[in-house]
This record gives C-alpha cells, sequence and structure tokens, in this order.
C-alpha cells in the first residue's frame, strides 16, 4: 500500500500463550483429615515446567507451599495430604489455592477453593446402649 509515495506495509501479530492448565480440580472438595486432596490437571507447554504449589487462609496466610521441578507436559496428579506447613491439621472452613507454572515458554497461573470438613464423629449404637 502507498500513501502519499510511501511504501506502507500492515503487519498482523497474533499474541498465543503456549503455556496452559487444562481441566483444573482438586478432588476429593470438600477434602478431608484421612484422605487429602489432590490437584489434578493437564498441562499444555512445548517443553517440561517448574511448578509451585500454594494454599492460602481465607485471609491470605500462606499455610502451605509445595514446588515440584522439570515436570513434563500432559496430565498430573500432585496430592496434599490437607495439612499445614507445620503437619498440623487445618480447621474447618474455606481454602484457597494457586498454581504456578514456569517453562522456557512463558508461565501462567491458576486459582480455585476448597473447603476442609471434618467427618462428623459416628457413635456405635450398641456401644451407647445403657443396661
Amino acid at each position: 500500500t502507498r500513501l502519499q509515495g510511501a511504501l506502507v506495509g500492515t503487519n498482523v501479530f497474533a499474541v498465543t500463550n503456549t503455556v496452559s492448565f487444562r481441566d483444573l480440580m482438586a478432588f476429593p472438595n470438600p477434602f478431608d483429615n484421612e484422605y487429602g486432596t489432590r490437584f489434578s490437571f493437564m498441562f499444555d507447554s512445548p517443553s517440561a515446567f517448574d511448578l509451585l504449589l500454594r494454599v492460602y487462609t481465607v485471609t491470605g496466610r500462606l499455610i502451605f507451599e509445595r514446588t515440584e521441578r522439570s515436570l513434563q507436559p500432559g496430565y498430573h496428579q500432585i496430592p496434599w495430604d490437607g495439612l499445614d506447613a507445620e503437619g498440623q491439621e487445618l480447621a474447618n472452613g474455606v481454602y484457597f489455592y494457586k498454581l504456578l507454572a514456569k517453562s522456557s515458554a512463558g508461565s501462567t497461573t491458576e486459582t480455585g477453593r476448597l473447603v476442609k470438613l471434618r467427618r462428623p464423629r459416628t457413635v456405635d449404637p450398641e456401644e451407647s446402649e445403657t443396661p
């Protein structure tokens, strides 16, 4: 294209994120002390990636952090026992998680919500009977 004698061209650029999480879920959710939970996801990337998992209270206090290095693209399950960084049980309630992935092709972040519920204590009817 010419504009007043000068050659003018048009370039079109498409910016695409070459790394991404797909089908991210924490299961079971709600979770309990017995089984904890697992963060399951597909990760799309042309190269290996590092993963940082962080779990926070609703007030934003970091209670757990885990790093995985040199994971290959594809399906992953990252287990978490549901305990804080000191190995203590969490109180019932809502928690938030953040997964941060970084590779030579780029980085991405996903967040989600978890619910912690302790199982109710059951009473054996035979034990509770009084003579």
